[in-house]
């Protein structure tokens, strides 16, 4: 068997841009979310699945979803898988922007709906803190209470998260093992057929599952990935070797500098530049300015 990896835009949208699949989403959101009996999800409308066009450059793949819980509640998640930089304050921008295009002509703000932001990323995101999930909501500074309760963030960090198979304990623990992982697997593991959702999730992923099209547009994004990839090492090499030769920190200083400002201009994060180059979050965005 051949996975597609799921933080590809193209099998993103197939496990979860798919209404006759809502069941995966709901799932998905309800274990990564840790919504307890009587606060989950039961039922998800993919509002706007085709908004993103998928594409062999594209950067970011994004799903809105309007659920509704046991209680009636309703809300908004948008959820992204993405590659960006400066990505702290694009999260908020895109789930401000969530809030703000919910109001059509006539209506009040109470009709709006509270929005949750979710976002899979295959980088660092926050470098004080270790978890590879984490969410975020406005709270008074002083009671820590939520009295602002229409924005909140949920962050998947994919490199922080190291559990092999035999460590795997939650269904959320298994949900983010497919997203790091499932490309790599030749076998639907045993540990993955725990619940019909992680089962079908694979299975939703399974080369066989897409059409000759987007395979052919699964590979050349995949064949591009590599090629950054490439070009990444071979600029880390250069700016090592150089840096050795120069032997001077000046010399290693320029040389860190060139490599990181190449790095901007494929918009790599700045804390993967900083950990390539050795220079400061501060020094970097510098640079992004020049």
């Amino acid at each position: 068997m051949v996975f597609l990896d799921p933080t590809t835009d193209i099998a993103f949208k197939k496990l979860f841009a798919n209404q006759a699949k809502k069941s995966l989403v709901v799932d998905f959101l309800n274990n990564v979310l840790e919504l307890q009996p009587g606060d989950q999800i039961i039922d998800v409308v993919i509002t706007d699945p085709t908004n993103h066009p998928e594409t062999a450059t594209s950067k970011s793949s994004i799903v809105d979803v309007r659920c509704e819980d046991q209680k009636k509640r309703s809300y908004i998640v948008e959820m992204q898988v993405s590659f960006q930089s400066d990505f702290r304050e694009r999260s908020q921008y895109y789930a401000a922007h969530a809030i703000a295009r919910q109001l059509g002509k006539g209506e009040t703000f109470s009709h709006i709906m509270p929005v949750i932001f979710i976002a899979i990323l295959d980088f660092k995101l926050f470098d004080n803190n270790s978890h590879y999930i984490s969410h975020h909501k406005i709270l008074d500074v002083k009671t820590r209470n939520q009295e602002l309760q229409h924005l909140s963030f949920c962050f998947i960090e994919l490199p922080k998260f190291n559990k092999n198979l035999e460590q795997l304990e939650s269904v959320e623990d298994k949900w983010i093992y497919i997203f790091k992982n499932a490309s790599n697997l030749k076998t639907i593991p045993k540990q993955l057929k725990t619940t019909a959702a992680l089962e079908e999730a694979m299975s939703t992923l399974e080369e066989g599952a897409f059409s000759r099209t987007e395979l052919a547009a699964y590979e050349k994004l995949i064949n591009s990935r590599r090629t950054e990839e490439s070009i990444l090492n071979s600029a880390k090499e250069i700016g090592l070797q150089e840096g050795r030769q120069e032997g001077r920190q000046e010399g290693r200083q320029e040389v860190s500098k060139k490599i990181a400002h190449a790095l901007l201009g494929k918009n790599m994060p700045h804390t993967e530049i900083a950990q390539i180059t050795g220079l400061s979050i501060e020094e970097i965005q510098a640079l992004g300015k020049k």
